[in-house]
């Protein structure tokens, strides 16, 4: 009962070609995904952390914006039987330290950097920061997002994830999971004392999101989803990287994740408010002006 079996290699046999992903950044490129090249995406993603001597139960933090390689390093560690550690991407070294330290995680994905109201954020100096203080922790995988040689390299540490999955000569099949075998750990805000991290199993938190997509918020197969907010909150990776694919629906990666938003989520991010208009605008355009409230209205129901 692999999540990455339920959400994406069913869709992509079934309708290979169905979009899966749709996203727009910072700067307003765009990306799209079928079921069949996230599929793939997911494979290769797999291939670069089993690389890296992933294996099944290994802790793998990822610090990431909302890009693709996201949502397909998030699913690969589900495809491996490994244990995803979603972190939020605006965390400091103190931050992701205290969460790594707990789950002895082995890989840090990160990115060497993202955009934030059109100006680049540099984030492997604050995962270097990191990684020096986690005695667990084997290597940085580090997807390229605003490109250049501007991030350092610590050799027999750190690995370009483009390169990685480039090399990949094979890519390891599905795990067939027990229901009750944990593939994620998520982590408190800590506000209240020290961060706590819950366990997530295949069998019951894609089942309890999937319902609460279905029943609660009525998506359905092809409808598309978005949801504003980042990788490192449950809404997040409930909503998103669970529920939406494995109704067959297409999630919105941003600043990101799909339809757009992700340039409303930066700007809100960097302070000044958050751009409506653009996600409104966004929303529009991707769903060929037919979005619609997330919760539609419902006749009462007389008792």
């Amino acid at each position: 009962l692999n999540l990455t079996g339920n959400a994406v290699s069913r869709w992509a046999a079934r309708v290979p070609q169905r979009t899966a992903i749709v996203w727009e950044g910072d700067d307003g490129s765009t990306r799209e995904w079928s079921y069949a090249q996230l599929e793939v995406e997911t494979a290769r993603a797999a291939a670069a952390l089993q690389a890296l001597g992933v294996t099944p139960g290994d802790a793998v933090g990822l610090c990431l914006p909302m890009i693709p390689e996201t949502a397909a390093l998030f699913l690969a560690c589900a495809q491996l039987g490994a244990i995803v550690v979603p972190l939020f991407s605006g965390y400091g070294a103190g931050a992701i330290v205290s969460r790594l330290r707990d789950c002895d995680a082995k890989v840090l994905c990160v990115a060497d950097g993202f955009l934030r109201r059109g100006h680049p954020v540099h984030s492997k100096p604050t995962a270097d920061e990191a990684a020096a203080q986690l005695p667990s922790l084997q290597h940085l995988l580090v997807v390229r997002r605003l490109g250049g040689s501007a991030s350092s390299m610590q050799p027999g540490r750190d690995r370009w994830y483009h390169e990685l999955t480039s090399e990949a000569t094979a890519t390891p099949a599905v795990r067939d999971t027990d229901a009750d075998e944990p593939f994620m750990i998520i982590y408190t805000s800590g506000t209240t004392g020290r961060p706590k991290g819950t366990v997530h199993v295949h069998g019951g938190f894609p089942v309890k999101a999937t319902q609460d997509m279905a029943h609660c918020f009525d998506v359905g197969e092809a409808d598309r989803l978005l949801w504003f907010t980042d990788i490192g909150w449950m809404r997040r990776a409930h909503a998103g990287r669970d529920a939406g694919h494995v109704r067959g629906s297409a999630r919105p990666p941003w600043a990101g994740p799909a339809l757009g938003c992700g340039r409303a989520s930066s700007r809100q991010r960097a302070g000044g408010g958050s751009d409506g208009g653009a996600c409104a605008h966004a929303s529009r355009r991707r769903t060929g002006g037919r979005a619609r409230p997330l919760l539609p209205a419902r006749p009462r129901v007389q008792r």
